[in-house]
């Protein structure tokens, strides 16, 4: 990644007070290398969240970019107009906000699998994601930027840290996986309590129903509790990411959902 091979882990474990996030907690992160989510800036900076850049006085609504620990609420207009030239950069390359897709779910659900499903049009080999994945996905003249989070127990807390500006939730549930169910309702209606995420769009995917035993999409909505969700855009499908059945209609709906909030 962009500043793995520039900077030390300690250089990039600034705490940010406000969201909470800790890159220290990510040791392994992959971005693309299009478009540039993170900037590497020679000096003591470190990572944030971009929506707090308004301690800079110039918001960039959730997208990410390095910010200074000094930087602070009472920046001076000499330190704005410094990184102004920077943020200008990010706009420059990033052009008009797309589509922010969250991808979550349980680890080993298929998450990373679907998400390159979707980017490539194969199944890529992958290894568990300690951390996040994210990716450009275009899909009938839409873009999205996809972010698959690791799914791992020690991770999951973690996830709020991306609510922000989140358009829709593709939840990912290892319908193979019995035994972890009750897991994955709890972690589902959990997250959507959050108020960062009321309006979001939810798609779920009963995943590996390849797989034999697993359980059916109508066992899947019930174990999920789904009938409960009266106030959320929401639907269920049955998917197999490594054959690539069921993530067009998948996708059809989640596009037309967007498209009709326009």
């Amino acid at each position: 990644c962009h500043f793995a091979r520039s900077c030390q882990i300690e250089r990039i474990s600034f705490r940010c007070a406000e969201c909470e996030c800790n890159f220290r907690h990510f040791p392994v992160v992959f971005v693309p290398d299009f478009p540039p989510f993170f900037v590497v800036v020679t000096g003591s900076f470190s990572f944030c969240r971009g929506e707090h850049l308004e301690v800079a006085g110039i918001p960039l609504r959730g997208r990410v970019v390095s910010i200074s620990p000094g930087q602070n609420r009472a920046a001076t207009k000499r330190e704005r107009k410094n990184m102004g030239g920077l943020f200008s950069y990010f706009r420059g390359l990033l052009g008009n906000r797309e589509m922010r897709i969250l991808i979550l779910g349980l680890d080993g659900a298929g998450k990373t699998t679907i998400l390159y499903r979707l980017q490539v049009g194969e199944v890529v080999t992958t290894i568990p994601t300690i951390g996040f994945n994210v990716e450009q996905v275009t899909y009938k003249n839409l873009k999205f930027q996809v972010w698959d989070l690791g799914g791992q127990t020690s991770i999951r807390p973690y996830w709020r840290c991306y609510y922000s500006n989140t358009d829709a939730i593709i939840y990912v549930v290892d319908s193979a996986d019995k035994d972890r169910i009750g897991i994955s309702k709890d972690e589902l209606l959990y997250m959507l309590r959050e108020d960062e995420l009321a309006s979001a769009i939810l798609v779920v995917l009963a995943n590996k129903q390849d797989m034999e035993g697993c359980m059916s999409v109508t066992e899947v909505h019930q174990a999920l509790g789904l009938e409960a969700l009266k106030n959320r855009t929401f639907q269920i499908f049955k998917t197999s990411a490594t054959k690539g059945e069921g993530l067009d209609q998948a996708m059809d709906w989640l596009a037309n959902a967007l498209q009709s909030r326009k």
